[in-house]
């Protein structure tokens, strides 16, 4: 497991500065390494321009290496002569030179997570999100840092990722440096250069909160009654709907609530025992007994450690409470957003710019959401939802879903902690929802260095899953639903990757599978492959924006709904997409829609299961599966 310790204070400019106010940044090529994996972050924090050796906590000394950086690049695994596994450690040092007290600018990259230090400050971190960005390049990451007349220490705690161990440390590119607002229309399908147009306004890993909270997790930083991700509303059913927030270390808390209109609040607590809980950071307080397709208007409620008074919210948000009666009502669905936090947080703004968008009901992610999971806070909250809830002022639902990255990373458990169990289902309307965790996409390797040394039995768990399912179907909220739509990373059919497949397959052809299935199924949404493909129900052939070249071992006449997978990066379609799905009295609409909003394919499926193709772009093309 990695760690984070970090020490000194924070530096962070709030303002980005015009380069004429900026310093020449005055970096040579020559830096000292340090590469062992008992180096931590406390003594990129120590080190100064002349160290020359490390004691480590065995006693062993560590003699620096001198490395040279061509073009403000080296590969680590060059310098020890052999690719070396993932999570190994160095400390690279150097000397920034400047004329006077000031700024300069530093463009930073690595593969895959590092801390820069200057002066022994940290000033800038991937956390757990990790470089997300590739190739690894200066303009990965910007950061304006303050440095003194004379010699500035700079050390990189860097740690390799699984493709190679490059480090970059330079001044960023004039186009990079000129980033200063999205563009309004993104033209380019190639993921460089749509990252790049992607990439403007400010960094969300340069949050103040964010570093303070880095600190704080390994004592460097004092605790602070405060909310740090959320509040969201998540798991909406039929008179009841959870509030969520994470706060800024364990703090007891609550959620003030009450119907609009009214003076009174009632307010829950988080208790175990007949007692706060204050050993969670993460707050799950689900409210029961609403009044159906009623507005709530609620607050969280924060204890302060030193008075023990309870302190309510200063904002207060509301939410619609959901109804089991039929009611029209819309969503909006994306996933696969592996991409740096600033282009993840534009994403999401930009798709919440389009009006229709915005009059969704809730809201769903499909799946690998991030590159892994480490810190997941970090990961998920800085970089992602929280624009998300502020967008959508905390009021819409949200519907994580478990993908096969989910599985990857130091907290991936805490995926659950936070949002529950990845298989559940909800009805809203006469419409019943299932959401389905399809696993890994590949055989695990347990008690390994491999990313998935930690997965070690899927198949009960998928067994499990296989066996609440059965139960579900049994339901009156099920069996009585006019439409049923399953939300799912992968699917049984029209994917690559037989492994996940197969596994969802076992869990839902008993019900759904067939030329003549026991439940109808109206609406598959899936993502993972990255590239837009929509099958067409009960046949071997598929609307897709790239040719096919994976092969299937099952026809596709045994599935008799659409499937849909939404692009991702480097798929060959869009690099990104989304569906707009509005349930009708009589149908359901879907809207494929790219980055910039503009629909590239439109279809209805109707409550007896016709389907109905509205149109699409010429792009989009048909193709039929092939057989193993």
């Amino acid at each position: 497991m990695r760690k984070w310790l970090v020490s000194g204070m924070f530096v962070f400019l709030s303002v980005t500065l015009a380069a004429a106010e900026l310093l020449p940044l005055k970096l040579g090529p020559q830096w000292k390494a340090f590469i062992s994996n008992e180096l931590e972050e406390s003594n990129a924090a120590e080190i100064n321009n002349g160290t020359n050796e490390i004691t480590l906590p065995g006693g062993t000394v560590l003699t620096a290496r001198a490395v040279t950086m061509k073009d403000y690049y080296v590969n680590l695994n060059d310098v020890i002569g052999s690719k070396q596994p993932d999570n190994c450690r160095a400390i690279l040092v150097n000397t920034i030179e400047a004329e006077r007290d000031g700024t300069v600018r530093l463009g930073l990259g690595v593969d895959w997570w590092f801390d820069c230090y200057v002066n022994g400050k940290l000033v800038y971190s991937t956390g757990g999100v990790g470089n997300v960005a590739f190739p690894i390049t200066p303009d990965n990451h910007t950061v304006d840092v303050k440095v003194r007349k004379g010699q500035n220490t700079i050390a990189l705690f860097v740690i390799s990722g699984s493709n190679s161990w490059g480090v970059a440390c330079g001044p960023p590119s004039p186009a990079s440096q000129a980033r200063n607002a999205v563009p309004e229309t993104v033209n380019s399908l190639d993921n460089v250069q749509f990252t790049d147009q992607m990439s403007a306004g400010p960094n969300p890993l340069s949050d103040p909160l964010r570093i303070k909270y880095l600190l704080f997790r390994k004592g460097a930083a004092p605790k602070i009654t405060k909310i740090i991700g959320g509040p969201w509303l998540q798991w909406p059913n039929p008179g009841t709907m959870t509030v969520s927030f994470v706060t800024f270390g364990d703090t007891p808390a609550g959620v003030d609530y009450r119907e609009k209109g009214q003076e009174q609040w009632t307010r829950q607590w988080n208790m175990l025992g007949g007692q706060l809980r204050n050993d969670l950071d993460n707050h799950n307080i689900t409210l029961t007994g609403l009044k159906e397709n009623t507005v709530y208007e609620y607050r969280p409620v924060l204890l302060e450690p030193r008075t023990n008074k309870p302190l309510p919210g200063a904002e207060i948000y509301s939410f619609t409470s959901f109804t089991s009666k039929p009611k029209e009502h819309r969503f909006f669905a994306t996933g696969d957003i592996q991409f740096p936090a600033q282009v993840r947080t534009n994403i999401i703004r930009r798709f919440l710019q389009n009006g229709e968008v915005m009059k969704s009901d809730f809201f769903v992610t499909l799946g690998d959401s991030a590159d892994s999971v480490h810190e997941l806070v970090d990961t998920l909250f800085f970089g992602l939802l929280n624009p998300l809830f502020e967008q959508t002022a905390h009021g819409k639902p949200y519907i994580p879903l478990r993908g096969n990255h989910e599985y990857r990373g130091n907290e991936s458990s805490s995926w659950f902690k936070i949002f529950g169990s990845a298989y559940r289902g909800f009805r809203y309307g006469d419409t019943y929802y299932i959401v389905l965790d399809s696993g890994d996409d590949q055989v695990s390797k347990p008690f390994t260095p491999h990313f998935t040394a930690t997965t070690i039995d899927t198949e009960n768990y998928m067994r499990q899953q296989a066996e609440w399912l059965s139960e579900i179907v049994k339901t009156p909220e099920f069996t009585t639903a006019k439409f049923r739509i399953v939300l799912c990373h992968s699917a049984p059919f029209g994917h690559n990757g037989e492994y996940m497949r197969n596994a969802i397959r076992k869990i839902i052809d008993p019900h759904f599978g067939g030329e003549n299935p026991k439940h109808r199924i109206h609406l598959w949404l899936s993502g993972h492959i990255h590239v837009y493909r929509r099958t067409i129900p009960g046949t071997n052939e598929i609307k897709a924006l790239a040719p096919i070249k994976s092969k299937s071992s099952v026809d596709g006449k045994n599935y008799r709904f659409p499937v849909v997978a939404i692009d991702g990066p480097r798929g060959g379609g869009h690099e990104i997409s989304g569906l707009i799905v509005k349930v009708g009295s009589d149908e359901i609409d879907v809207e494929s829609i790219d980055i910039n909003n503009n629909t590239f394919d439109h279809f209805s499926v109707d409550k007896d299961g016709k389907f109905k193709e509205l149109g699409s772009v010429p792009e989009l093309k048909t193709y039929e599966m092939p057989r193993n």
